[in-house]
């Protein structure tokens, strides 16, 4: 905005009663925690960290947004579909414990909803855990950019997961790249970012399989 920033107008839309209630969620390319707790003290209901993952939007906006109380009576046959569809979804019933993940923050996180979870694990287990390899390749190839959008996503995606050794050596790959977009410092944090990563990738693996 020109004129007025989102935690501006986030703090104009809640003096209005009538929003008091109504979900705001930000979407930044600033993953910090600083960040976040900015958007939470300015009346947002969340944070999402951009560039955006379509699973992990899905999973703030299934937090906050909620059903009418009461649903018109057309809606009984979608609600027979929508049973149908959850019994002919397989249920992945998740361990108590991940490797590599703070399971009770995850559970807490996404509102103790197993099943977009496990969602969220198989699509980070697909796209993500590669994305060790990818830094490094770009960073062979003389692309600093490349390699610090793709460190700065798998922050953004692993710190929502809460992967946490992940999280960590994401954010100092990202710093790093910041600091000296040629790489020379990064290479060096990449082993330990590349160990997380085989971590999670192991430990998703047996927890949910690979499809």
């Amino acid at each position: 905005m020109p004129e007025m920033d989102g935690f501006e107008a986030t703090q104009l839309i809640r003096e209005d009663r009538r929003f008091q209630r109504l979900p705001i969620i930000a979407m930044t390319a600033h993953a910090m925690v600083e960040e976040r707790a900015k958007c939470l003290a300015s009346g947002m209901n969340d944070h999402v960290a951009k560039p955006i993952d379509p699973d992990l939007l899905f999973a703030a906006l299934a937090k906050w947004i909620r059903p009418p109380e009461s649903l018109p009576t057309v809606a009984d046959e979608g609600q027979k579909v929508k049973h149908r569809r959850v019994e002919d979804t397989p249920v992945i019933a998740l361990p108590d414990q991940v490797a590599g993940f703070d399971m009770a923050a995850a559970r807490t996180a996404l509102g103790n909803n197993e099943a977009l979870l496990a969602r969220l694990f198989a699509d980070f287990l697909d796209k993500y855990t590669s994305y060790g390899d990818k830094i490094a390749e770009a960073l062979a190839a003389g692309d600093g950019e490349t390699a610090e959008r793709t460190a700065h996503s798998l922050k953004g995606v692993s710190g929502t997961l809460c992967a946490t050794r992940v999280y960590a050596a994401a954010t100092a790959v990202d710093a790093a790249l910041r600091d000296d977009p040629a790489g020379d410092e990064a290479q060096d944090l990449l082993r330990e970012l590349s160990e997380a990563l085989d971590e999670v990738r192991q430990s998703l693996t047996a927890a949910i399989g690979t499809n």
